[in-house]
C-alpha cells in the first residue's frame, strides 16, 4: 500500500513540473551590447515590456500582446554607457506622463527625466559621482516612499 501511494505521488508530482515547462512566447530585437528588455508596470497603462536602446537614445514600450505602446526619446547622456530603470507613470510625480531613471554605468549621475526630455531629479558628476544602491533603490515605506542614492 505504501509503494502504491508513493508511486501515485511521484506520478503526481512528475506532471506538475513537466506542465510548468517555459515557453519561448516572443523575441525582440535587441542591439549588441544593449540592456536586457524588462517589464514595467503603469498605474493607466497597466504592464508594458520595454527595450531600451542606448545606440538611438530611446526607450521602445511594447504591450503585452508585443504591439508597440509607445516609443519615449532619452536625452543625450555624456557617455553611451548607461542604463534605464523605474519606467513609470506615477512613481516621480503624480501627473499621468511616463518618467524614467537614467544611471550611468560609471555611477556618476543618477538622472530622472519625463518623457518629454524635462529633468525631475539629477544628481551627481564627475567630481562628486552619484551612486544607486543595490538591491532596492527605490522603496515604498510606512514614512512614504524613498530613493537611495550615495553622493
Amino acid at each position: 500500500m505504501k509503494r502504491l501511494i508513493s508511486l501515485t505521488i511521484t506520478i503526481l508530482i512528475s506532471n506538475l513540473i513537466l506542465s510548468a515547462q517555459i515557453v519561448l512566447e516572443h523575441t525582440y530585437p535587441v542591439p549588441p551590447d544593449q540592456t536586457f528588455p524588462g517589464i514595467c508596470r503603469l498605474e493607466k497603462g497597466g504592464e508594458k515590456w520595454f527595450i531600451p536602446d542606448v545606440d538611438n537614445h530611446r526607450i521602445d514600450l511594447y504591450n503585452l500582446d508585443y504591439t508597440l505602446y509607445k516609443t519615449i526619446n532619452i536625452p543625450t547622456q555624456p557617455n553611451q554607457y548607461y542604463g534605464v530603470m523605474f519606467i513609470s507613470d506615477k512613481l516621480f510625480d503624480l501627473d499621468d506622463a511616463l518618467e524614467f531613471m537614467v544611471v550611468d554605468f560609471y555611477q556618476t549621475r543618477v538622472m530622472v527625466y519625463k518623457e518629454d526630455g524635462s529633468i525631475l531629479f539629477a544628481e551627481g558628476d564627475s567630481a562628486n559621482p552619484a551612486k544607486v544602491a543595490y538591491g532596492e533603490p527605490i522603496i515604498n515605506t510606512t514614512g512614504g516612499t524613498k530613493m537611495v542614492i550615495g553622493v
